[in-house]
């Protein structure tokens, strides 16, 4: 029997309408987990959503260069 594993979406990707495979381990806002889920962030609206994914941008970007 072979197991397949799917990937879900990135949640801020989807809060901002963008279709994104979630990174996990190497996305800035994984800490064991997904730290929007697990603090339950609501990103609600788009704008929030992008400015996030945004700020995940230049920290992985710092985290390059480190």
């Amino acid at each position: 029997m072979t197991v397949v594993q799917l990937r879900r979406q990135c949640t801020l990707a989807e809060k901002a309408g963008i279709s994104e495979q979630c990174a996990r381990k190497t996305c800035a806002f994984w800490q064991g987990g997904c730290v929007i889920d697990l603090l339950e962030i609501d990103a609600g609206g788009a704008d929030l959503a992008e400015f996030l994914l945004g700020l995940r941008g230049r920290l992985e970007l710092h985290a390059l260069f480190a």
